[in-house]
């Protein structure tokens, strides 16, 4: 009866040992995969921002080569008409308008949008 007794204590001391590692090892898998979400997690953010970032940069590159551009057919179409008062232009199909006032003297060229956002001023 003793050894009965003795081998079911040992097979319950057994199942709770295994349950115990079983725990434990759940435990590091779970921190684990915690890890590896958190480090991809970062990753797509690094790579999210600098996705942004270059494009944010790609867009004001090209808003300075439209203003030079303008500022370019602005100065030919003066120079071939002479007057540059309220001249529209289309450009990549966005509605630009020219004018040419004078200011103390001086004649400043003014390149406006459809928005009346002002893109040159000098």
């Amino acid at each position: 009866m003793k050894r009965n007794s003795n081998l079911f204590y040992n097979f319950k001391w057994g199942v709770a040992n295994i349950r115990r590692k079983l725990t434990i090892y759940s435990g590091f898998i779970l921190l684990e995969s915690l890890v590896s979400f958190s480090i991809v997690c970062v990753v797509a953010g690094i790579f999210s921002l600098t996705i942004t970032q270059l494009i944010q940069q790609n867009y004001q590159r090209e808003q300075e080569l439209t203003r030079t551009r303008l500022g370019y057919e602005a100065i030919l179409f003066l120079e071939q008409t002479g007057d540059l008062r309220f001249k529209e232009r289309i450009y990549q199909g966005e509605t630009y308008r020219f004018s040419l006032m004078e200011n103390k003297g001086r004649w400043i060229l003014k390149v406006t949008d459809s928005r009346g956002a002002i893109l040159i001023g000098q």
